[in-house]
């Protein structure tokens, strides 16, 4: 025979381990659980069924051997008087409870009578669910909204985009919350409402409501940052010098720097492939 006694989280099960004995399985005992063996190990020392020495720890599993057979072991760790035969145990709200021959909860007595060799307790249901607590994500979009007019605001607590004008082109943009199906659709967060097309720039070491921010502010006070050559692929609209670019630059857009690393590349491997083969001849 083996009785259950399931809580939220650990559990402990007594099981028989011949006809006079048992064994006490704790697993991981919740606050209300260890209570209520604390005060089962009191009795059972007081009656000679455990060692004076034994416990428990409050994590991971532990066994302790009870020289009581289940029935009686079963009833002290109920911590109530039944009578009858027991043959189930429940638990309801943190109360746990016996369920003998002839109880109105036949239904629970019938489960139990199916299979012998166990009887199972009902969970306890959950009180309450804990109350959400806020992550990056609420702080950064509290930021956000702290620089947004009452109309950005509400466009991003509704749908999470905002809507601004280009602070040189006066355009109208579009920034999208980066896990917004827009997004993922157009595979960019800026969006030129008037020229239909995308702009290039993101940053993924923040959280998405901060990076909004970010596109928010450059596009309305240093828009040349974003539509630039690096960032605005299309000629349908004004298109800006790269503020990090000489005038000379503009025109091949970082191309010269892309070729240099590039031969330096190369120079490096050719060089560590000829101290290669210089060692394998020495």
């Amino acid at each position: 025979m083996r009785w259950f006694f399931p809580d939220w989280s650990g559990d402990f099960r007594l099981e028989a381990n011949g006809d006079s004995k048992s064994v006490l399985t704790i697993v991981s005992p919740t606050a209300a659980e260890v209570e209520r063996l604390g005060r089962f190990l009191k009795k059972a020392r007081a009656k000679g069924w455990v060692d004076q020495h034994v416990g428990f720890v409050p994590n991971g599993e532990v066994k302790i051997l009870v020289a009581a057979p289940v029935a009686k072991a079963g009833r002290i760790l109920l911590g109530e008087k039944t009578k009858g035969i027991l043959t189930a145990v429940r638990s309801v709200s943190g109360k746990v409870t016996a369920v003998t021959d002839g109880d109105v909860e036949h239904a629970v007595a019938e489960v139990a009578k199916k299979d012998t060799a166990a009887a199972a307790s009902v969970r306890r249901p959950t009180l309450c669910c804990p109350h959400p607590q806020p992550g990056p994500d609420v702080r950064a979009s509290e930021v956000l909204q702290a620089f947004c007019t009452p109309r950005q605001q509400d466009e991003w607590e509704r749908s999470g985009m905002i809507h601004c004008y280009g602070g040189l082109s006066g355009r109208l943009y579009e920034i999208t919350h980066r896990h917004h199906p827009l997004a993922v659709k157009r595979t960019k967060i800026v969006w030129d409402v008037e020229g239909e097309h995308l702009l290039h720039a993101y940053d993924w070491s923040i959280p998405p409501a901060e990076e909004v921010l970010v596109m928010k502010l450059t596009l309305e006070h240093a828009e040349h940052w974003i539509r630039n050559q690096s960032g605005c692929f299309s000629s349908n609209g004004p298109v800006y010098c790269n503020p990090f670019m000489s005038d000379d630059m503009q025109r091949a857009d970082g191309l010269p720097d892309a070729a240099f690393v590039r031969g330096m590349g190369a120079f490096l491997a050719g060089f560590a492939a000829s101290v290669g083969a210089s060692k394998e001849v020495n």
